[in-house]
């Protein structure tokens, strides 16, 4: 006689197995997730993981809308923050005012410069006859300055000390004076902020030596 076979699982059984192993799948991927942002993120979820922080800042040589050219090196020296922004973000509309009274209140000790992004010259234009900057805003179609700071969405604050390091980075709107407040002094020494930074040359032209 043939040994007799051992029975065939029911399907439902099989199914369940199946269900069970994508469960623990789905949960083992979940803990990892949660321990890398605990561990990545912090308690502050704005507080993004960021390769260049505390590494210098990528060089840039830009036009403005104002007319000229402006280069990282010309800022050395000086404290700087640098905000990338576009007309099509609502937030930076509303930080746009912010901006101004912060540099109105700090322009004297560090230098400030607005970067548009992803945008066309006729918007970036508009935007800034609704909410203008007293500062220099860079723009150029062909450039990489936005990849070379690894921009990820606008508005998004560079805050870079007088040797050229990239010390903090905001990946979010700035809504009130004294949250910027808060941001340059936890970026920037009170003795950087108390030194009467000189003022950058005038731009050269574009396309100037």
């Amino acid at each position: 006689m043939r040994p007799n076979k051992p029975p065939t699982p029911p399907k439902f059984e099989k199914q369940t197995l199946w269900v069970a192993i994508a469960a623990f799948i789905v949960l083992a991927a979940s803990g990892t997730l949660v321990f890398a942002m605990r561990k990545g993120f912090g308690k502050n979820p704005r507080e993004v993981p960021f390769k260049l922080l505390g590494q210098s800042a990528p060089a840039f040589s830009m036009p403005t809308l104002e007319g000229g050219q402006r280069t990282l090196e010309e800022f050395r020296g000086r404290p700087l923050v640098i905000n990338f922004w576009s007309s099509w973000c609502g937030p930076c509309a509303e930080e746009a005012a912010v901006l101004e009274m912060a540099y109105k209140k700090w322009g004297k000790h560090v230098a400030f410069l607005g970067v548009v992004f992803e945008d066309s010259e006729a918007k970036a234009r508009n935007f800034l006859r609704q909410f203008p900057a007293s500062y220099p805003q860079l723009f150029s179609p062909i450039s990489t300055m936005a990849i070379d700071y690894a921009v990820t969405g606008v508005p998004e604050t560079y805050f870079i000390d007088k040797q050229g390091t990239i010390v903090a980075k905001h990946a979010a709107p700035i809504w009130e004076l004294r949250q910027f407040d808060v941001l340059l002094q936890q970026a920037f020494s009170k003795e950087e902020l108390r030194q009467e930074a000189p003022t950058p040359p005038p731009a050269p032209p574009q396309g100037a030596p």
